[in-house]
């Protein structure tokens, strides 16, 4: 993958981690309530881009591997 997709990826990985870490201190349920509303927000928009993300991977995936089997074919016609 990309190196400019991977670097961000990575990094919100990072960071949302550190969250969970920073959860294991909370002391009242008004806290809790209020990251718990900003994780599921979180998910929501993730999941959001990644199945818009998802279909282009996969047919990026596929045209790259008939490419790659199209190296040893000597009447090659193009995608």
């Amino acid at each position: 993958m990309h190196e400019n997709i991977l670097k961000p990826l990575k990094a919100f990985g990072t960071k949302l981690t550190s969250k969970e870490e920073d959860c294991k201190s909370i002391s009242t349920f008004g806290e809790a309530k209020k990251r718990l509303e900003k994780c599921a927000k979180l998910r929501e928009d993730f999941e959001t881009i990644s199945e818009k993300l998802m279909p282009h991977l996969r047919r990026y995936e596929t045209k790259v591997k008939i490419l790659t089997e199209a190296i040893d074919k000597d009447d090659y016609q193009g995608l």
